[in-house]
C-alpha cells in the first residue's frame, strides 16, 4: 500500500486537539472536550485510511502523544464519574431521609 502524504498532517492536527481535549477535561469542560473529540476522531480515521504514513518515526511520536492525551482524559474522566456517583448517591440519600421524616411526621 503507498504512503499517504497526508496522514501526518491529520496526526499533527489530532495532536493538537488530543492536548485540549486533555485540558479541557482536566478543567471538568466536558461538552468542549466530547466537541474535541468528536473533531479529532475523523483525523485519526482518515491518518491510516489512505495507507501508511510518510514519516513512520514522527507519526509514532504524534501517536504516543495522542494515546498519552487519552489516558489523561479516561483518568479524569473516571474521577468525575466516581464524584458524580457520590453526589447522586447523597442526593438520594437526603431525599430518603426526607421523605421518612415527613412519613413520621403524620
Amino acid at each position: 500500500m503507498p504512503e499517504n502524504p497526508n496522514a501526518i498532517d491529520h496526526l499533527r492536527r489530532a495532536a493538537e486537539l488530543s492536548d485540549r481535549l486533555a485540558v479541557a477535561a482536566d478543567g471538568g469542560e466536558w461538552e468542549a472536550a466530547a466537541r474535541l473529540e468528536a473533531e479529532r476522531r475523523p483525523l485519526i480515521d482518515d491518518a491510516f485510511a489512505a495507507g501508511p504514513p510518510a514519516d513512520a518515526e514522527e507519526a509514532a511520536a504524534l501517536i504516543q502523544r495522542i494515546l498519552a492525551a487519552d489516558q489523561r482524559v479516561a483518568a479524569l474522566a473516571s474521577r468525575a464519574r466516581d464524584e458524580a456517583a457520590a453526589e447522586l448517591a447523597a442526593l438520594q440519600k437526603g431525599k430518603r431521609m426526607n421523605k421518612a421524616y415527613r412519613d413520621t411526621g403524620r
